[in-house]
């Protein structure tokens, strides 16, 4: 659970870090955007049979069409991010030495005027 809670600490810190407001997305709708980069997808990876989070060793990829991102993780959690600031429909893999590589249904990510709108993706790996 503190490792749920310090990867979502990051993110904020992370994101307040580089938040700078910007005047002007639309004149017309008086819309204010922020310079953050937020992440299409964010996964978590946990173990089926235990519960547990799986942390070390997975490698997490999104693919949409041509396009193929190795996500990034938060070293000491269960959390992967990517697909920065990028809409799409993408299939994500996961692998992992012991366990049955899980493959995702697609997983749509759309974006507003300003962002993304983040994707949460929760995996149980099965041991093999």
């Amino acid at each position: 659970m503190n490792k749920i809670i310090s990867l979502k600490y990051f993110f904020v810190i992370n994101t307040l870090a580089v938040v700078v407001s910007m005047s002007g997305c639309s004149e017309e709708n008086d819309i204010i955007c922020t310079a953050e980069a937020r992440a299409g997808l964010n996964v978590y990876v946990t173990d089926f049979a235990t519960n547990q989070p799986v942390t070390s060793g997975v490698i997490v990829t999104a693919k949409d069409g041509s396009y193929t991102d190795t996500l990034m993780n938060f070293q000491g959690t269960n959390g992967f991010a990517g697909a920065w600031e990028r809409s799409g429909i993408y299939v994500i893999t996961v692998e992992c030495a012991g366990y049955v590589t899980y493959v995702s249904d697609s997983i749509k990510v759309e974006a507003d005027v300003c962002h993304v709108i983040p994707q949460t993706v929760n995996v149980l790996l099965r041991r093999e």
